[in-house]
């Protein structure tokens, strides 16, 4: 069995309100006072669904290229919020991180995660999703495309079997990123492997100063099909 399917929700501020004085007097005065507070991480918290709940619509979308680092413009037609910015677009990058926003380069010749862990402000930043360094060998060996109608429309990504840098066999996963909720799906499908390489799964603010990661999933050589 795979693992579970991880899920990232974008929680709203908390909002607290007062009024001066209080009770309020009849054709008096008053102050009103409203206070927002932005939760931790942007209110992101980690949870896991069945498996099962994978969106297996067809999608025909391919790779940008092959090799060590090909990078993939993905076009939403949607506005997706990720740590209280709007994108309509983001980058695979072939390592396998989600980058927000299109043309994103970041990500190259950063080909292992870091040891810290997440939040880091080492590059790249402003991710979601498993990084791992893979080599590509065939563009379609990645489907994408946009599923659904407003306002609930999602991108669905799919990679399949592409091998570690210098090592098999490969990984399979699949994410799903959702208009309106902002929910960021991760299915690890299979990344059984000998190899020695450090893999993460989490997300990662603009400047590296907030982020949050999978349980046990943060870094290391892990594995799971």
């Amino acid at each position: 069995i795979s693992d579970p399917l991880t899920v990232y929700v974008h929680l709203l501020p908390t909002v607290s309100a007062s009024a001066t004085p209080n009770p309020i007097l009849l054709n008096g005065n008053t102050q009103l006072n409203a206070v927002a507070n932005q939760n931790s991480n942007y209110g992101y918290t980690v949870a896991s669904i069945p498996f099962g709940g994978r969106d297996l619509t067809s999608v025909s979308g391919i790779a940008g290229g092959t090799g060590d680092e090909p990078n993939t413009d993905m076009p939403l037609g949607f506005n997706f919020n990720f740590f209280g910015n709007n994108y309509t677009g983001v980058t695979l990058h072939g390592n396998g991180q989600i980058l927000m926003g299109l043309g994103n380069t970041t990500a190259n010749f950063v080909y292992s995660p870091p040891s810290s862990g997440i939040p880091t402000t080492a590059a790249p930043n402003n991710w979601c999703g498993y990084w791992v360094d893979q080599n590509w060998s065939a563009t379609n060996q990645l489907q994408w495309g946009v599923g659904g109608a407003a306002p609930n429309r999602k991108l669905i990504v799919r990679v399949n079997g592409v091998n570690y840098y210098s090592s098999t066999p490969s990984n399979t996963y699949q994410y799903e990123l959702h208009e309106t909720t902002n929910y960021i799906d991760v299915y690890i499908v299979d990344n059984t492997t000998t190899s020695t390489l450090y893999r993460q799964i989490g997300i990662e603010n603009a400047n590296g100063a907030e982020g949050i990661s999978a349980p046990n999933r943060n870094y290391g050589q892990w594995t799971t099909s």
